[in-house]
Formats: C-alpha cells, structure tokens, sequence
C-alpha cells in the first residue's frame, strides 16, 4: 500500500465518520418514529383484513376514525 492509498483511506474514513455524524438522530426521535411506525403498520393491517372481510365501508370508516384518511 503506497502513501497515497493510506491518505486516501483516511479521507474516506473521516468522510464516513462525518456522514455517519451528520445522519443519526437522538434515541428519543428513534423511538417517536419507532412508536409512530408500529402503530400504522397495526392500523394498516387492520385495514386490510376489514377489505379482505369485504367490509370496505368498515374499512374506510376505520381508517377516517385512525387518521389515515
């Protein structure tokens, strides 16, 4: 490996590190999200097993009720 190939890598490295800096978030907005997440993910599934009961009415009524709409 030249002098070149090492100082180039530490670049890289220090790129990384930065962009890594820059794109993560505090645990409490992790968890806000996470929460927010599963929570549609419920709401969806619901959704989808009330259209596949062929209760669409029920299904878009939930879905206006949860937000979604």
């Amino acid at each position: 490996m030249t002098q070149d190939d090492i100082e180039l890598d530490r670049i890289y490295d220090e790129q990384y590190a930065r962009s890594y800096d820059d794109s993560s978030v505090s645990q409490e907005v992790y968890d806000d999200l996470k929460e927010k997440y599963e929570n549609l993910e419920k709401n969806i599934k619901r959704v989808i097993e009330l259209i596949r009961d062929d209760k669409v009415a029920e299904a878009y009524e939930y879905a206006v009720s949860e937000r979604l709409v």
